[in-house]
């Protein structure tokens, strides 16, 4: 509707994946929504190039959530899993709003925002076995609250994470580190207990800002 918000509702049991393209293709073609809610449904969700989309919300889901977030409006992701989730897999690119949220609940998730680059980003993973990689791009400020979990944060190149924001949360979680990187205070990485060089090249880890004691393992 001309100057308010639209949203669209699925709920059910599908035979077949749905796979939603609000551009092209897919199983169902929409335009000029900006809501997509999705409540207790069955089947594995695909979706991909959701324009005009700003948030998403999955409640319930009792399948795998396969979810590229790839268009510029979408700001605000949630993911409640129950109902016996088997976990989401989001990818986040470059094409995404700045300032998007990313919230994901009790599962065992999966969060790729290696290709966002210039926007700000949150990632808040709830309980579960979370694994996560921060943006690629240094200049980029990546805030990751992992929640309760043996969690993996992954920054696969050289200062990817220096300014970024890590909360392990809870458990036992692992930090993995490509090339060189400095961590700007210490509040930026707390609940961390161990670092993990990438072997193959040397590598300098500039701690000297942390107050907390790691295990570091690498090359």
């Amino acid at each position: 509707a001309a100057g308010g918000i639209d949203t669209l509702t699925v709920s059910g049991t599908f035979v077949s994946a749905l796979s939603l393209n609000t551009t092209t293709g897919g199983n169902a073609n929409l335009t000029s929504i900006e809501k997509v809610i999705f409540n207790n449904v069955s089947g594995p969700l695909t979706l991909t190039n959701l324009k005009d989309i700003h948030e998403l919300t999955v409640n319930g889901s009792d399948s795998a959530l396969n979810l590229a977030a790839t268009n510029a409006t979408l700001n605000k992701i949630t993911v409640n899993n129950t109902n016996g989730f088997s976990g989401s897999n989001i990818t986040v690119t470059a094409a995404t709003a700045a300032g998007l949220v990313v919230t994901t609940g009790a599962a065992n998730d999966t969060i790729n925002a290696a290709a966002a680059a210039a926007n700000a980003l949150t990632i808040n993973s709830g309980n579960g076995i979370d694994t996560i990689t921060v943006s690629n791009t240094a200049a980029t400020v990546t805030t990751v609250n992992a929640g309760a979990g043996d969690d993996i944060i992954n920054a696969t190149a050289a200062g990817d994470a220096n300014n970024d924001i890590i909360d392990g949360g809870l458990g036992n979680d692992i930090l993995n580190i490509t090339g060189n990187h400095t961590f700007a205070a210490d509040a930026n990485l707390v609940n961390v207990e161990t670092i993990t060089i990438a072997t193959g090249a040397n590598t300098t880890l500039d701690l000297s800002a942390q107050t907390e004691g790691f295990t570091i393992n690498g090359n």
